[in-house]
């Protein structure tokens, strides 16, 4: 599992092979099948010690200079089991979302709903990223101004006069 775990941060999980996983730990790929019943079920094993990791590497002020490694894994773990899992994505605590839900609440003055909101913002942006990292176009993605748009942008509204509530509960679900 910690083998797995290691070679995540420099590979995606579909160009995992189970060789290479038992390979850096000397043991014969027949191991994970037996124990695990094949590489989808060892990644899910370790999505919940992935996703802690993810949200152990989140600090504010926020970072710059890009998405911590760490959160990267998650998120292609994430979409990885998202559509070769049975079960899709562990139903395991979300630490990331606490983690970044009460930085939200605590330095932007939020509420849960609109800090959830921007969370979901924010996680969307690292997810088509983690995925498509050339779907925006044939340069690098400067994550760095990315963040610092994000970052600006929750800043103005957190402190804006007329800043109201996200959610608008005369129509449930919606937003303003």
């Amino acid at each position: 599992m910690d083998s797995a775990m290691q070679l995540l941060l420099t590979q995606r999980p579909e160009e995992l092979t189970i060789r290479q996983i038992t390979a850096s730990v000397g043991l014969h790929h027949r191991y994970i099948p037996d124990y695990f019943g094949g590489k989808a079920e060892l990644l899910a094993a370790i999505y919940g010690q992935v996703a802690q990791e993810a949200a152990d590497a989140v600090t504010f002020p926020f970072a710059a200079g890009g998405i911590h490694p760490n959160i990267i894994r998650m998120a292609r773990l994430a979409l990885w089991l998202s559509a070769n899992h049975p079960d899709g994505v562990p139903p395991t605590e979300r630490p990331l979302q606490e983690k970044i839900t009460v930085i939200l609440r605590e330095q932007f003055g939020f509420n849960e709903e609109d800090a959830y909101f921007f969370f979901e913002r924010l996680v969307a942006s690292v997810l088509v990223l983690a995925a498509f990292p050339d779907v925006l176009g044939p340069n690098p993605v400067d994550m760095e101004k990315h963040i610092a748009l994000e970052l600006r942008i929750l800043t103005m509204y957190a402190t804006s006069q007329s800043a109201r509530p996200l959610r608008d509960d005369k129509s449930k679900g919606s937003y303003a």
